[in-house]
């Protein structure tokens, strides 16, 4: 997989995200909204018709109930639907319930905080398995970086071997050139062949010198350009790098902000269980106020 790809993967990715936020954001003003609407302090406020007290919390009290039900049912819809898309063989699922809310049962206190808290932690479970298939993706192209590192390090030992070679056989022609002209200058043959002997050799040499030249130059060129891909492939290692660290500080926050939410949760049902205690319904504290 390239970097470009990579790359691309990644923004589909956030954008996925952003649109489970805006979804939740959604659900949290649906619930937001009826609550508003229909608490009592308004009611009450607006009752100037002829219709007692009494009357006002008979038709609020189910209007509310069946609201709050309508938003509880909405949100475990959304839970259960992004349990579904998420990964099977992750194993990071949140505990939402795949049974459907019967309707003759009362709605009770913390419930709609309950599949909220749930919600969220389904959607921080998704972000976490995103980010774990992200790095191990960036894990395997750091390492076939550095196969391709090992790779073109082991070409440039070649061609450094090949420049060795070429300069040995120059300085060899060198030194025979010079004791050609040596033994020219010493010898006591004949004028012509001396010069013979000398132009043979001259023409070996220069020979030998022109082929070793134009070797040394194209191994020169080939250990150029071998380090500059081997630059290329660090300098695409040292960035793959530090995303892969950015993606772990993130998945480290993200752990960390769902532990949070899971203990927070916790918490919240242990309050929720201390302070459920047997009280009269409002219904009969009205019932009282009237017939004193």
């Amino acid at each position: 997989m390239t970097l470009e790809e990579a790359t691309d993967r990644i923004a589909q990715l956030e954008r996925h995200a952003r649109e489970q936020d805006i979804r939740y954001q959604q659900s949290i003003k649906d619930y937001s909204l009826p609550h508003e609407k229909l608490s009592i302090e308004d009611r009450l406020s607006v009752s100037g018709d002829q219709r007692s007290l009494l009357a006002e919390m008979d038709i609020s009290e189910p209007s509310l109930s069946q609201e709050c039900m309508s938003v509880y049912r909405q949100l475990r819809s959304l839970c259960q639907q992004l349990k579904t898309h998420s990964d099977d063989d992750s194993g990071l699922h949140s505990d939402c319930s795949n049974a459907s809310m019967d309707e003759t049962h009362l709605f009770s206190t913390g419930l709609l905080t309950e599949v909220a808290q749930e919600l969220v932690n389904l959607v921080l479970d998704t972000d976490v398995v995103s980010l774990i298939e992200r790095m191990e993706r960036y894990r395997r192209d750091i390492q076939d970086r550095d196969i391709e590192l090992q790779r073109r390090a082991d070409t440039i030992m070649e061609l450094t071997t090949k420049v060795s070679v070429c300069e040995v056989e120059l300085r060899a022609a060198l030194e025979e050139r010079d004791r050609a002209r040596n033994d020219a200058s010493h010898t006591s043959l004949a004028q012509d062949d001396v010069v013979l002997k000398a132009r043979e050799v001259r023409d070996q040499a220069v020979t030998r010198k022109n082929k070793a030249e134009i070797e040394l130059a194209k191994t020169r060129m080939e250990l150029m350009q071998a380090n500059g891909q081997l630059l290329e492939a660090i300098q695409q290692k040292v960035e793959l790098s530090q995303q892969l660290e950015q993606w772990q500080m993130d998945m480290q926050e993200l752990l960390d902000e769902q532990l949070r939410s899971k203990l927070t949760s916790q918490e919240v049902k242990m309050k929720d269980s201390i302070q459920q205690q047997p009280v009269p319904p409002p219904r009969r504290r009205l019932l009282g106020f009237f017939q004193r």
